[in-house]
């Protein structure tokens, strides 16, 4: 009778390590899962995905894309209009009236033909009003500029505390190769990757436009100002380089391309 007790003990003893096992088991499987889906959704929040369209004041129709948290217009600004329906001037061949207050705008080369590729070329004063941008959106600040360099080109390595930075930002904002003049900008293999599709627009200054720029050189102005020495930041890219380049001091007359950020919910 005791054997029999025995062997019915150690049964009994058997089974309840066998479902703890199980128990285990199911536990482990249910943390990978969650592990996996966890990692699955950190890794969707930085990639660049944007179905997202803005319309302006005009009725201009602008693709978005998003590049870490921020989303931006994937194309160059193209209104004639502030916001408030108020129409900007053109600046047209009245050069000396840039070096004034007022905003303006222009097209490359005053052809109307470029403004469907690389938008409008805008001063610095049109920016100040604060009055280019749809509603929701803003002209990006000279800080969101080196934000969405930092996502670009700075890259985190286990182990390591500092950051390593690749040169090659100007690169992968730029797009539509065939628009650039050949140079490392183009020819870098991570040319076009981030969907930013910077244009080379070229620019205006006091004495017209910049030559044969279109095509060398993408400048954008940003909101900041420097009110020390009454200019104001803006960023560019060249064909014959693969980096993003910062200017703290641009002339406020000139005229530069305009890319706008949605403001932060």
């Amino acid at each position: 009778m005791r054997k029999f007790a025995y062997v019915i003990l150690s049964l009994f003893i058997i089974i309840l390590l066998s479902c703890s096992k199980e128990d285990k088991s199911s536990t482990s499987e249910i943390k990978d899962t969650e592990t996996k889906s966890s990692t699955s959704e950190i890794k969707d929040t930085e990639t660049k995905s944007s179905t997202l369209t803005v319309k302006d004041i005009e009725g201009n129709v602008y693709q978005t894309v998003q590049i870490g948290e921020q989303i931006w217009m994937a194309e160059n600004l193209k209104v004639t209009h502030y916001n408030n329906g108020n129409p900007i001037p053109d600046i047209d061949d009245e050069w000396d009236d840039a070096f004034g207050t007022d905003g303006y705008y222009a097209a490359y080369n005053d052809n109307v033909a470029n403004v469907d590729i690389y938008g409008y070329l805008y001063n610095w004063h049109a920016v100040s009003t604060g009055m280019l941008a749809p509603e929701g959106w803003h002209v990006a600040t000279f800080e969101e500029w080196k934000e969405l360099q930092k996502h670009l080109t700075w890259v985190w390595e286990e182990g390591n505390p500092s950051p390593t930075i690749i040169k090659n930002g100007g690169s992968k904002l730029a797009g539509r190769a065939d628009l650039w003049e050949d140079g490392e900008l183009e020819n870098n293999q991570e040319f076009g990757t981030s969907g930013f599709n910077a244009l080379p627009g070229g620019a205006f200054d006091s004495s017209g436009y910049r030559g044969n720029h279109l095509g060398a050189l993408g400048r954008f102005w940003t909101s900041t100002e420097d009110l020390n020495w009454e200019m104001a930041h803006s960023c560019k890219l060249y064909s014959n380089r693969p980096i993003i380049e910062f200017d703290y001091m641009s002339r406020r007359y000139k005229g530069f391309s305009i890319r706008c950020i949605k403001d932060k919910d």
